[in-house]
């Protein structure tokens, strides 16, 4: 087989990945709002509220600081606000 032939093959493979993810259907969650978080994202959200650090949010979801700290980029995204002061607001103000 020739190279040309081999980025054909490959090339045919990424047409077939691309097709397959564009037919997986539309969002299941709204793009914003409290019902656009992730179960994670919400446990995430409802910690850094009581005032704890993504450390301490880490060691008790079980996952790692930095993946702590994704979740929260996502969530203020998503909830249109832009630092854990705010975001304590938000929950406060919602679970009220």
């Amino acid at each position: 087989m020739s190279s040309a032939e081999g980025l054909a093959g490959r090339e045919a493979d990424l047409g077939l990945v691309v097709a397959a993810v564009c037919q997986l259907g539309e969002r299941r969650r709204p793009a914003g709002g409290w019902a656009s978080l992730t179960k994670t994202e919400r446990a995430v959200s409802l910690l850094v509220a009581e005032g704890l650090t993504n450390g301490a949010v880490a060691r008790r979801l079980y996952i790692s600081p930095h993946t702590v700290n994704t979740h929260l980029r996502h969530v203020f995204a998503k909830l249109g606000v832009s630092n854990r002061v705010a975001l304590a607001a938000l929950v406060h103000h919602s679970i009220e």
